[in-house]
């Protein structure tokens, strides 16, 4: 009785150490799959500026930060920063310049055309909507403008004036009250 106890004793050792060694791998892999999403969440691409101020409380402070990364800021008259591109981001893009206003917490982004950020994308992202086109006082279409708001911001992004297809600019500011 005690050597077959001692033999079954030895039998489920061996089979929980083989699960544990299988199912290790298993955590090591889901360890590296979320820290690889948090290192997408946290990276500086496109997308990331266009949701932070929608879906974060602290979502401007971030933007703020990071546009402060990655562009060497000049101080303006008043509480303003302004920065000129090109600056890179995580995801390809490239951003002409940066103009931060602190004292009414709004930031225009300038988006390089190439590579494209197409609309379609930046609308399925963001949830925004079009607002209505007017054409310029000398007759030029100038693009269309889209916006989205939620969590206090409003996130207003315009379009490549002939085609319409990219993302040229960036505006986030808080809603009106």
């Amino acid at each position: 009785m005690s050597t077959r106890y001692a033999i079954f004793c030895i039998a489920a050792l061996s089979a929980l150490s083989v699960c544990a060694c299988a199912q290790a791998p298993d955590k090591a892999l889901s360890r590296k799959q979320s820290s690889a999403a948090s290192a997408a969440q946290d990276s500086i691409t496109l997308e990331n500026l266009l949701l932070w101020p929608l879906d974060e409380p602290q979502g401007t402070k971030r933007v703020t930060a990071s546009l402060q990364r990655i562009f060497t800021m000049e101080p303006l008259q008043g509480p303003q920063l302004y920065g000129k591109g090109p600056a890179h981001l995580s995801d390809g893009h490239i951003l002409s310049f940066a103009w931060i206003r602190q004292r009414s917490n709004s930031i225009d982004i300038g988006v390089a055309d190439k590579p494209c950020l197409p609309v379609e994308r930046a609308i399925s992202i963001t949830g925004a909507t079009i607002e209505p086109t007017v054409i310029d006082q000398h007759g030029a279409d100038r693009g269309a403008k889209y916006q989205a708001e939620r969590n206090g911001f409003s996130v207003r992004f315009e379009t490549t004036s002939n085609d319409r297809r990219c993302v040229t600019d960036i505006h986030i500011s808080p809603s009106p009250r």
